[in-house]
């Protein structure tokens, strides 16, 4: 096939993923905090699938490229990672800070006697453990005749 016929087609491909890359970025900078972490992690996932097929794509394109078509493709390459990589920081930190609003209200003022009931039931589970071995430390020692 010839170079700009194969050119052409890298050209449709590459076409359709960057619009994926936009369409998935735009969902992501739209996202509302009460998105699933499912939903997040599904079009996060895309995302990322999407921009790893364009950098498959556009190193298979920038052999069959000139010089001064090189460096005007790069620019635009630059422009649609940015906007993808702010995308992933952006729902990396969503679901980030769910994560950390989970973990605080679990330890929630009203929880707290569970968490001491854990500490002291922690406690007494580790302190039988020692005495058990130690228990049978001693009993290997008191069978061994010197």
């Amino acid at each position: 096939m010839a170079t700009k016929e194969v050119l052409s087609q890298l050209k449709r491909k590459r076409k359709s993923i960057r619009r994926n890359i936009t369409r998935f970025s735009i969902d992501i900078n739209n996202l509302i905090d009460d998105i699933s972490n499912e939903d997040m992690e599904y079009t996060l996932n895309r995302l990322t699938s999407a921009l790893k097929e364009m950098k498959i794509i556009d190193d298979e394109m920038h052999v069959l490229l000139t010089d001064v078509e090189y460096e005007s493709d790069i620019a635009q390459i630059e422009i649609y990672t940015d906007d993808a990589q702010r995308s992933i920081f952006k729902a990396r930190k969503i679901t980030q800070n769910k994560l950390s609003s989970t973990i605080n209200a679990s330890n929630n003022p009203n929880r707290g006697i569970d968490n001491a009931n854990l500490a002291t039931n922690l406690a007494i589970n580790s302190q039988s453990i020692q005495t058990a071995h130690v228990a049978q430390t001693y009993t290997v020692f008191a069978e061994n005749p010197w």
